[in-house]
């Protein structure tokens, strides 16, 4: 009779790639009915559609009280997306891409961990990972993540940077086209909703009663996996359809997201208390992020050699987390 409880992950991971998938598809063509520019969908409704599942997988775990799950799905759900999603993409073709537009993320991105880092050190003991995030530090992290919509708004508009797949949109709609696209948007964020308390609360029996491993291991692989499904089904996409800025930069984009909204979102509703248990978590997440840093801007793209260094990252950190070495 427990095995249903791995049923309901399945299940679970389904709703939310099928709640992610229809909300894109529902904002985007609300935006566009509206004639919301372009660009500014490509930003905001592309992140958001694709990191949906971990903001409602993140805010269920907060009422509930799940600080590990919390950080584990945002910590594991950035380094899925860099260590299995990009390669995944890379592994069969090269994705290439523009450092200088990559630029300004990669700036936010790093000055994002190096917050996290910040606020999550104790001067008493002089470690990090020590005190609670507080709703003062998640505040702050959350005008910086505005600050980058912002800024990188502003900046794309300079190079005239259009989302390609959405030039060609007509605007002459109907209103039974914007009805039917506001219940689509509606009941895909029921699914999220549905599939994210389905994933938690089976992961956390699952953890504690059929394999009595902690919820930090659960969160970082099942859960974190389960959210990322939107990061890698839009990359592998983007990249069939030889869309390399966007497969990249939805990583990236998603990545920030996560950290700048997710968490300080969850924050707010209650405050995180860490442990210094993530902090190679983290320190792997920071590292990987500075090798595809690298790997950006000497390289100017990620090709099958990088995906391979990754894949095989990824096998030695899941078999870290299961106690293999």
């Amino acid at each position: 009779m427990e095995f249903i409880y791995f049923f309901y992950v399945v299940l679970g991971i389904c709703l939310l790639y099928l709640g992610g998938n229809c909300l894109l598809k529902g904002a985007v063509n609300i935006a566009t009915y509206f004639q919301v520019p372009h660009l500014l969908i490509g930003v905001v409704v592309v992140s958001l559609s694709t990191s949906a599942p971990e903001l409602f997988t993140s805010l269920i775990a907060s009422f509930k009280g799940k600080n590990e799950i919390i950080v584990s799905n945002i910590i594991g759900s950035n380094i899925i997306n860099m260590l299995l999603a990009l390669p995944l993409t890379g592994l069969f073709l090269s994705i290439e891409t523009d450092f200088k537009r990559l630029k300004f993320s990669f700036i936010i991105l790093f000055l994002l961990m190096l917050f996290l880092l910040f606020f999550s050190f104790d001067f008493h003991s002089l470690s990090f990972f020590k005190v609670s995030y507080d709703r003062i530090s998640a505040l702050t992290i959350l005008v910086l993540f505005l600050l980058y919509l912002f800024l990188f708004y502003r900046e794309e508009k300079k190079y005239h940077s259009i989302t390609k797949n959405l030039e060609n949109f007509n605007c002459n709609y109907s209103f039974k086209f914007l009805f039917l696209n506001t219940f689509i948007l509606s009941l895909s964020i029921y699914f999220l909703y549905l599939g994210s308390k389905l994933l938690i609360d089976s992961s956390i029996y699952i953890a504690h009663n059929i394999f009595n491993i902690s919820e930090r291991v659960i969160g970082i692989i099942f859960v974190a996996f389960g959210t990322s499904i939107p990061e890698i089904v839009v990359s592998i996409f983007a990249v069939i359809k030889k869309e390399s800025d966007i497969a990249l930069g939805n990583i990236i984009g998603s990545n920030i997201f996560n950290m700048g909204f997710i968490l300080s979102s969850s924050i707010f509703i209650n405050p995180v208390l860490m442990s210094d248990i993530y902090f190679i978590d983290f320190s792997i997440m920071f590292f990987v992020s500075l090798i595809l840093l690298l790997i950006v801007r000497f390289k100017g793209s990620f090709s099958r050699g990088p995906s391979i260094l990754f894949l095989f990252l990824y096998i030695l950190y899941n078999s870290f987390l299961f106690g293999v070495f």
